[in-house]
């Protein structure tokens, strides 16, 4: 996870997105709402379309066995 925003944060969002499972899975919340983005394709585009300032700070950070999750600031 540490390398994934290393890189995001770098600017190297592509190797960055090498580094995901296809299967990810990623929850975003915005006041009340929130919606769920599935697989390599929806996860991988929310980056991609992201403006070049984007940056993300990992916080939290829980390995749940298989799964990793963390809350992030953006």
């Amino acid at each position: 996870m540490d390398a994934f925003f290393e890189l995001l944060n770098a600017g190297q969002r592509e190797a960055a997105l090498k580094l995901m499972d296809e299967k990810v899975e990623m929850r975003v919340h915005v006041g009340e709402n929130a919606r769920t983005l599935r697989g390599i394709e929806q996860v991988g585009g929310w980056f991609l379309r992201a403006e070049k300032g984007l940056r993300m700070i990992a916080a939290n950070e829980r390995d749940m066995g298989a799964n990793y999750e963390c809350d992030l600031m953006v």
